[in-house]
């Protein structure tokens, strides 16, 4: 196995006498999460085949994950943990019995907004919780203090919410929070109602 660091990612490689070859955390790198084409490219000389066994991350548009498998025409497949995941999801969106929760999370409703526009014409109750409920509480009219929120997209958040009441599928956001001046040992911890959630402060909790 050899190891890869920023110093070499972006040039030819000997690589007949190898059989692994380990990256750095392509997270490290701009051109990762800007779905940089050219980066996608360099990335693509170090194999033959494309497996993306990462779940968690394959809905992202970025360069390992959108662009690099454009580069593997008919080599290009999913991993055994991806597959398994996808085959749940499958079953439950086309031969489940009612009634059917999802449970929805993360930072971002930017990167999931189709994905929740989807699920409420499958779902009976939709959970959101992580970073991302910020967002569709304070499109709900809520206040959320300076905690996680994208504002360029609370119209569409807006927009899921409703089209989820029209379709008769509840939806349930986070009722209260722990919060903190600021994320240090050295500031209380306070459980908070949203309906009392007014003052300037931090989420301290991440669901």
């Amino acid at each position: 196995m050899k190891f890869i660091d920023s110093s070499s990612i972006n040039v030819e490689f000997t690589i007949s006498l190898m059989a692994y070859l380990l990256l750095e955390n392509l997270r490290f790198y701009p051109e990762e999460e800007e779905g940089e084409v050219n980066f996608a490219r360099a990335l693509s000389i170090l194999g033959d085949v494309y497996i993306n066994d990462a779940f968690g991350t394959a809905h992202r548009n970025h360069a390992s994950t959108g662009v690099l498998p454009t580069f593997f025409k008919g080599k290009k497949g999913m991993g055994l943990l991806l597959s398994k995941e996808v085959d749940a999801i499958e079953k439950v969106l086309r031969n489940g019995t009612p009634p059917i929760l999802s449970i929805i999370g993360g930072a971002k409703v930017s990167s999931k907004i189709q994905i929740l526009k989807n699920l409420t014409n499958v779902v009976d109750d939709l959970i959101i919780g992580g970073g991302m409920a910020y967002t569709f509480i304070k499109a709900n009219g809520g206040e959320i203090g300076n905690s996680l929120c994208e504002e360029a997209f609370l119209d569409e958040a807006q927009k899921i919410l409703s089209l989820a009441k029209n379709k008769n599928v509840k939806v349930h956001l986070p009722q209260d929070v722990i919060v903190s001046e600021k994320i240090s040992l050295l500031f209380k911890l306070k459980l908070i109602d949203f309906l009392a959630f007014i003052s300037p402060i931090l989420q301290a909790n991440k669901f």
